[in-house]
């Protein structure tokens, strides 16, 4: 059940995050999911996809290599429902996305490493529904529109 003020808390955290630097493990799209979940639901998720804190990309690669995102997300968000209708997403639902590397822009703000490929990542839909937020790099979180990724599967937080 959402906490009844989810939207004010959800606006207040991203307020907060602003302009808080990236960090592996401390500020990034995974513990900005952990802090949505909270704020949304008023009860921190019981438990993390993985072990806090990673503290670089080499050990959040590590920690991926073991098992890929999607599927540490989906034990870890098993007790919400899944949305099949991307349409239907509300404010504070999760998503694990695919963003392009053919989008320079969204690249250079939103991609945690250097390379030049495509990647995922753990996004909340932000206040309007109409795009994601996610940590930017160097600092604070954004929006990205949603033309700019691919939603790989969502989750109703609820």
């Amino acid at each position: 059940m959402r906490h009844p003020h989810c939207y004010a808390r959800l606006h207040n955290l991203w307020r907060k995050k602003h302009d808080t630097p990236f960090q592996w493990g401390k500020h990034d799209c995974l513990t900005l999911a952990l802090e949505t979940v909270e704020a949304v639901t008023g009860k921190p998720l019981q438990s993390s996809p993985y072990p806090l804190p990673y503290n670089s990309y080499a050990s959040a690669q590590r920690l991926l290599e073991k098992q890929p995102l999607l599927d540490k997300v989906e034990q870890a968000l098993r007790r919400f429902d899944t949305v099949q209708n991307y349409a239907s997403l509300q404010s504070g639902d999760l998503a694990v996305v695919s963003i392009s590397s053919a989008t320079k822009q969204t690249q250079r703000f939103f991609s945690p490493h250097n390379k030049k490929t495509d990647w995922v990542a753990l996004a909340t839909l932000d206040l309007c529904a109409s795009g994601f937020v996610l940590p930017r790099i160097p600092n604070g979180i954004a929006r990205i529109d949603k033309k700019h990724l691919t939603i790989v599967k969502a989750w109703r937080i609820a």
